[in-house]
Formats: C-alpha cells, sequence, structure tokens
C-alpha cells in the first residue's frame, strides 16, 4: 500500500512542468559541457600550445564582452514581460531591437578599430584574429 503512494507521488513529480523542464535544462548543459570538453582536448592537441593559447585569448575576448548581453538579458525579459498587450510588447520589443542594434555596431567597431591595440597587447602576431571576432561579437 505505502509502494504505491510512492510510485504516485514519484510520477506526479516527474511529470510536473518544473521538474521535467529543469531536467531537461540539466542534461542539456551536461551535453554541451562534454562537447566543450572534447572540443578544446582535440584543439589543444591539433594547434599545439602556442596557437592554442592564442584560441585561448580570442575566447576570453569574446567571454569579456560577452557579460554586458548576458546580464542585460534579464533587464529584457522583465521589460518584455511587464508590458500589458500585444501592441505594448511590440513597441518594446522593437525599441530594445534597435537599441540592442545599435550598441552591437558600436561596440563592434570599437574592437575592429582598437584589434591592432588588442592583438599587440596579447601577443599576437596577426591582428585580423582579433578583427575577426567583431563580426561575431556583432551578431552575438
Amino acid at each position: 500500500m505505502k509502494t504505491l503512494n510512492l510510485k504516485k507521488i514519484f510520477l506526479r513529480i516527474f511529470k510536473h512542468p518544473l521538474f521535467s523542464g529543469g531536467l531537461i535544462m540539466v542534461g542539456g548543459n551536461m551535453m554541451v559541457n562534454v562537447v566543450n570538453y572534447i572540443y578544446h582536448l582535440v584543439m589543444g592537441r591539433v594547434l599545439g600550445p602556442v596557437d592554442y593559447g592564442i584560441l585561448a585569448s580570442v575566447y576570453s575576448i569574446l567571454y569579456l564582452v560577452s557579460i554586458i548581453p548576458s546580464s542585460a538579458s534579464v533587464a529584457i525579459v522583465k521589460f518584455i514581460s511587464s508590458a500589458k498587450g500585444d501592441k505594448e510588447v511590440y513597441s518594446t520589443y522593437k525599441s530594445m531591437s534597435k537599441l540592442i542594434f545599435n550598441i552591437a555596431l558600436i561596440c563592434s567597431i570599437i574592437i575592429l578599430l582598437f584589434s591592432p591595440l588588442i592583438a599587440t597587447f596579447l601577443h599576437i602576431s596577426n591582428f585580423w584574429i582579433v578583427a575577426l571576432t567583431s563580426p561575431v561579437l556583432f551578431f552575438s
């Protein structure tokens, strides 16, 4: 009798959208981390120490600049969720899209202009490696 009751409780927990959605998020995050780990192992073997250091430097630039959009996403969700009707949601979305486009364009141009200085600071001989992060940052 008691095992039947526990079985119903477990089924009820597993069918709850919060638990199943959280399980999907944790599982997906774990899979991405495994792929990322394998990628870095392979790239470390293929590139060698010097070129892998350049790759790590480029990734650090991407990570540093991506702090802004990841922290701004919480504010964007807040503004969109506080909108009352469809028209207000659309106007908020349009104004946020224009603002994000302008900020992304300005940041990309700044990184493109300062890419020789950044490459010199990071001891990267080819500044185009740093300059090519600019379009990646724009679209991210």
